[in-house]
C-alpha cells in the first residue's frame, strides 16, 4: 500500500489503543486507577522506571511533562518522527489491521466517481465464463 494513498484514520483508532502500541514498543505501566494508566513518557525518554509523567485514559494520551497528547496515530507519529498519514499507513503495517484506503478522481481511480478499496483483494473468486467451464483451475 503506497503511502500516498488516504486511509480511514477512524479504522485505525479503533481496531487500537495506546497502551497495544506502547506495550509492543516495551513500555511498562507503573500505575493503573480506573480507566487511567500512568508510566514513563517515550517521547522526552523518561530514565525513572517509576516516572508517572504518561497518562492513558481511554483512547487518548498526555504527557505532563511534554504538554503534548492526542490518539494513537498522533502518539506513534511523535514516537517515530512520522507525518500522520505516514504514522496511520505505519500502524496498519506493523499491527496487520484490515482498514479501507480511500481511491480519489484522478488518484488512480475511476474517472468520475470515488471508490473505496480495501488493501485485500479478493480471493478465489471466479466470473462464471463459459470458455472456462472445461479447463481445471
Amino acid at each position: 500500500m503506497a503511502n500516498n494513498v488516504p486511509i480511514d484514520f477512524a479504522k485505525v483508532k479503533e481496531q487500537l489503543t495506546c497502551k497495544r502500541v506502547l506495550m509492543s514498543e516495551g513500555w511498562q505501566a507503573v500505575s493503573e486507577f480506573r480507566d487511567t494508566v500512568r508510566g514513563p513518557c517515550p517521547l522526552h525518554r523518561s530514565r525513572s522506571k517509576r516516572s508517572r509523567s504518561m497518562a492513558l485514559t481511554g483512547p487518548v494520551w498526555y504527557c505532563h511533562y511534554c504538554k503534548r497528547g492526542g490518539d494513537v496515530i498522533d502518539l506513534w507519529a511523535e514516537m517515530r518522527s512520522l507525518t500522520l498519514l505516514e504514522a496511520a499507513h505505519d500502524l496498519v503495517n506493523r499491527f496487520c489491521l484490515r482498514v479501507q484506503t480511500f481511491m480519489y478522481p484522478g488518484f488512480g481511480g475511476k474517472r468520475d466517481s470515488a471508490r473505496v478499496q480495501t488493501p485485500y483483494p479478493s480471493r478465489g473468486k471466479r466470473e462464471a465464463d463459459p470458455k472456462n467451464l472445461d479447463k481445471r483451475v
